[in-house]
């Protein structure tokens, strides 16, 4: 998975470079945030503005990465989302569970 890591006040943007999150690579995504957090960076946004199409899977991969953030005592926000990523996450319901910050924010 091509993605790119900013450090900006003590949080870590993950701009995720694709078009897709799907099965066939959701587990990267996944290690991406869980390498992160285990190496101390738990407050993480994750830049969705590439990404046109995300499966269960990799939502799933996100909630992931949301869990182990909050036990280190963190967070996974995300940002930049498409217009079919948004419903996935309204349908979902993850909207309730994600802060979902407007772009350029931090």
């Amino acid at each position: 998975m091509k993605a790119e890591f900013y450090c900006d006040n003590g949080a870590t943007t993950i701009r995720i470079n694709e078009e897709r999150i799907d099965i066939q690579n959701a587990d990267q995504l996944r290690e991406i945030l869980l390498d992160q957090i285990y190496n101390g960076h738990t407050e993480i946004l994750v830049d969705l503005s590439k990404v046109q199409f995300i499966d269960s899977s990799g939502l799933g991969a996100l909630v992931y990465g949301l869990r182990e953030a909050r036990r280190k005592r963190g967070s996974v926000r995300v940002t930049g989302l498409s217009a079919h990523v948004s419903s996935m996450f309204t349908i979902t319901r993850l909207n309730k569970i994600f802060e979902i910050v407007s772009p350029g924010r931090k």
